[in-house]
């Protein structure tokens, strides 16, 4: 069908809409009020969304991307946990002191048993009195 749309601003100028079409969306995204009036031309099939149903929607829908995005991030941080993790054993592997004494296992625990924290530019990390 077809219907027209006049807009008291623009000197109620009849725009004619033909499906398919949204009226309304708009002002329902930033909840203002629909100052136009709509008329049908000919018979027209229309689907009515209340403001309640728009949010609701609205609401799921970016709950559910940014859920994908929390998924996506928690997968590339594993992603580089598991390289740090093989960067770690290859290292304790190479150290002079542990070279041919330290089992795959061992090793594998040790990096299990550590914790990673990021430090900022010019932060404190440790201190070799610490160490010892």
């Amino acid at each position: 069908g077809t219907l027209t749309k006049k807009v008291p601003s623009e000197g109620d100028i009849g725009i004619k809409i033909s499906a398919p079409a949204c009226i309304g969306d708009v002002e329902m995204f930033y909840n203002f009020p629909y100052g136009c009036t709509v008329s049908s031309v000919t018979t027209c099939d229309l689907w009515v969304l209340d403001m309640a149903s728009f949010q609701r929607y609205l609401w799921q829908s970016t709950n559910h991307a940014i859920d994908q995005m929390r998924l996506s991030a928690l997968s590339k941080l594993q992603e580089a946990l598991s390289h740090t993790k093989q960067v770690h054993l290859n290292l304790l592997y190479g150290l002079p002191p542990l070279q041919g004494k330290v089992t795959k296992e061992i090793a594998q625990e040790l990096i299990s048993k550590s914790k990673a924290k990021v430090h900022g530019p010019n932060s404190f990390v440790c201190s070799t009195s610490e160490m010892a």
